[in-house]
């Protein structure tokens, strides 16, 4: 009776090997699938931060000039009203 079991162990034994060989297969190829798409999505994210952060810059770069403009506008009008720091009180009115 062993005699007729063994050929079909056997032959459930290579079935066996041959499933988990192609699930091995599989789960290789889905990794390196998923890895694609993970570094594509990666890149495309990156392409996107980019774009934010030149956005970033222009707008900085835009209140930079505002905020020196105001600053040589306040300087220009501050040195208009030094004059009047020296003067007393009672001259002002």
């Amino acid at each position: 009776m062993m005699a007729e079991v063994q050929p079909l162990l056997e032959a459930a034994q290579h079935a066996a090997t041959a499933i988990m060989e192609e699930a091995e297969v599989r789960a290789r190829r889905h990794v390196e699938e998923t890895r694609a798409q993970m570094e594509a999505l990666a890149a495309e994210r990156a392409r996107d931060m980019l774009e934010l952060t030149d956005g970033l810059i222009e707008r900085a770069e835009a209140v930079k000039e505002l905020s020196d403009d105001l600053l040589r506008t306040l300087t220009m009008t501050r040195r208009g009203l030094e004059p009047f720091r020296s003067m007393p009180p009672e001259a002002e009115s």
